[in-house]
C-alpha cells in the first residue's frame, strides 16, 4: 500500500521546501503514475515519510506565535518534541513554544496542526477504521497493521480511536436530525412509489460490569427497486441502514434521517415493518404515525413453530401448525387465538405435561394479542407487491453486527466500543463514509 503523494497536496510546497525536495515529489508522483523508476519499495516509503515530516515542520515553523491571552510580547522558548505516526514510518517533530511575558505562561504552538491527544496522523487513523469492520478484534487489527506497515498501534489505541470517532459520528448524526430540512435540501431524495422501513434489534456481549449484554438497534430503509440476480432471488438497489446503542430515542432519529433522505415526504406509501418489539412500534407511532404497519412474517411463523414443539405426536403437531399458519396468513387473527386458548386448555390437563413448554405456548398467545393490529393478510399484500417479512433486516444485522460484534462468542464489548464501530460499518455502507471521515478530521484536528 503506497502513500499517494500528489503536487495539489504539495501546492505551497515552492515556499516551503527545497528544489531538492521538490525533485523528490516529482519522481515520486512518477511512481504514482505507473513510470518506471530505479526506486524500490523501501525507498518510496522513506521519500513519503520523508516528505511528510519536512512539510509539516516547516508549516510549523511558518506559524506566527500566538498566546491564548492575546498578547504579543513573548518570547521564543525552545520546542517540544512530538512523534507522529504514519503510514511510512513514525516521524520526529519539533514543536515551536513561547513564553508569553504578560501572563507568565508557556505555550505550545499550532496545535490545530497536530492530531489532538494522539500520536497518529490522519491517513493511518483513517486506515484504522477502515479496517475495523473487517477484522475480528482491535488485537487481530494491531498484529495486520504490524505485518502489513510494519506499524505497532496497541489494541487499547485502537479502541480509543474507534470510540472517540463514533461518538462525533453520533454527534453528527444528532445535528442532521435537528436541521433536516437543510439536510433534504442537500440530499434531494428522488419521489418514490413505495417506501419501506424495517428495524430489529440484537444483543451483544457485555463487559460493562452493571449487564451481561445490551441491545443493539439497526434499521435499513429502501425502496421496491430490485435487480434480478437469479431466480428467486432479488438485490434491492436503493437502501440505507443505520443503528445505535444507546436506546429507542436516538436510534429513532437516525431511522428519521435515514428515511427522509430515502424520500418519506415525497413517497407515495410508507411500509414500517418489524419482529413486534414494543420499542420498535413506539418508534413508529412517533416518527412514521402514517405508515402502514406489518409485523413481520418470519418471526410470525418462526415463533408459532417453536410454540407447538410442546405437542409431542409428529402428526397432531404438523397439523395445529398448518392450522395456524394458514388463519394467521390470512389475517384471521381471533380465530387463530380461540384455537390457541383450546390448545392451551387442552395441554394443562395432560398429566406431568412441563410448565415451561405451556408457558411458551401462553407467550405466544401474548405476542399475537400484542400485535395484532399489526397482523395483516399476508396473502392479499403479497398478492398486491407488498413485501412482508423482513429478511432484509436480518441481512442487515448480519452485515452490520453480526460478522463484527457477534461472529467470535467470546468476544466482549462497551457501549460506546460497539456503537463506533456500528456507525463505521453504516457510513460505509452507506457511501457515505468520504463526507463523514471529513467531518471527523475537521473536528479532529480542531484548536484545542
Amino acid at each position: 500500500m503506497r502513500l499517494k503523494i500528489t503536487l495539489e497536496v504539495f501546492q505551497d510546497a515552492g515556499k516551503l521546501l527545497s528544489k531538492e525536495t521538490l525533485e523528490i515529489i516529482n519522481i515520486s508522483n512518477q511512481i504514482n503514475l505507473g513510470a518506471k523508476t530505479d526506486i524500490d519499495i523501501d525507498t518510496y516509503q522513506r521519500i513519503n515519510s520523508s516528505l511528510e515530516r519536512q512539510l509539516l515542520q516547516a508549516k510549523l515553523n511558518q506559524i506566527k506565535p500566538q498566546c491564548v491571552c492575546g498578547s504579543k510580547r513573548y518570547k521564543k522558548n525552545g520546542s517540544v518534541p512530538r512523534k507522529i505516526k504514519t503510514l511510512n514510518n513514525d516521524i520526529n517533530l519539533k514543536v515551536p513554544k513561547i513564553y508569553c511575558k504578560k501572563c507568565h505562561k508557556y505555550t505550545q504552538m499550532a496545535k490545530d496542526k497536530l492530531p489532538k491527544n494522539s500520536n497518529i496522523n490522519q491517513d493511518l487513523e483513517r486506515l484504522v477504521l477502515e479496517l475495523v469492520p473487517l477484522t475480528t478484534s482491535y488485537e487481530a487489527l494491531s498484529e495486520l497493521l504490524f505485518k502489513l506497515r510494519g506499524i505497532r498501534i496497541s489494541p487499547k489505541e485502537i479502541e480509543r480511536i474507534v470510540i472517540e470517532r463514533g461518538k462525533q459520528i453520533k454527534d453528527m448524526q444528532t445535528q442532521e436530525y435537528q436541521r433536516i430540512d437543510d439536510v433534504l435540501k442537500e440530499t434531494r431524495p428522488k419521489p418514490t412509489d413505495k417506501l419501506y422501513i424495517s428495524a430489529d434489534g440484537t444483543y451483544v456481549h457485555s463487559a460493562e460490569r452493571d449487564s451481561k449484554n445490551f441491545e443493539g438497534k439497526f434499521g435499513v430503509v429502501f425502496t421496491d427497486t430490485l435487480a434480478h440476480i437469479s431466480k428467486n432471488r432479488n438485490l434491492l438497489l436503493d437502501k440505507r441502514y443505520c443503528s445505535s446503542f444507546y436506546g429507542k430515542e436516538d436510534f429513532g432519529e437516525l431511522l428519521n434521517v435515514a428515511a427522509y433522505k430515502m424520500g418519506l415526504d415525497t413517497a407515495q406509501e410508507t411500509i414500517y415493518i418489524c419482529d413486534g418489539d414494543k420499542s420498535l412500534w413506539k418508534i413508529k407511532q412517533e416518527h412514521f404515525p402514517s405508515a402502514l404497519g406489518i409485523l413481520d412474517w418470519t418471526h410470525i411463523s418462526r415463533n408459532l413453530s417453536k410454540a407447538l414443539s410442546l405437542i409431542e405426536d409428529e402428526g397432531k403437531r404438523k397439523a395445529k401448525t398448518k392450522q395456524l399458519k394458514s388463519l394467521l396468513y390470512h389475517g384471521n387473527t381471533e380465530k387463530a387465538l380461540k384455537l390457541l386458548n383450546r390448545l392451551i386448555r387442552q395441554q394443562q390437563k395432560i398429566p406431568k405435561q412441563p410448565q415451561e413448554k405451556i408457558d411458551c405456548l401462553v407467550e405466544f398467545k401474548g405476542y399475537l394479542e400484542n400485535n395484532q393490529a399489526y397482523i395483516i393478510d399476508y396473502e392479499k399484500a403479497r398478492a398486491d407487491g407488498y413485501l412482508i417479512s423482513s429478511s432484509v433486516m436480518e441481512s442487515t444485522i448480519n452485515t452490520i453486527a453480526a460478522n463484527r460484534l457477534k461472529k467470535n462468542r467470546s468476544r466482549k464489548w462497551i457501549r460506546t466500543g460497539a456503537d463506533g464501530v456500528s456507525r463505521v460499518i453504516t457510513a460505509i455502507k452507506n457511501n457515505e463514509w468520504e463526507r463523514v471521515w471529513n467531518h471527523i478530521y475537521s473536528q479532529n484536528y480542531s484548536q484545542n
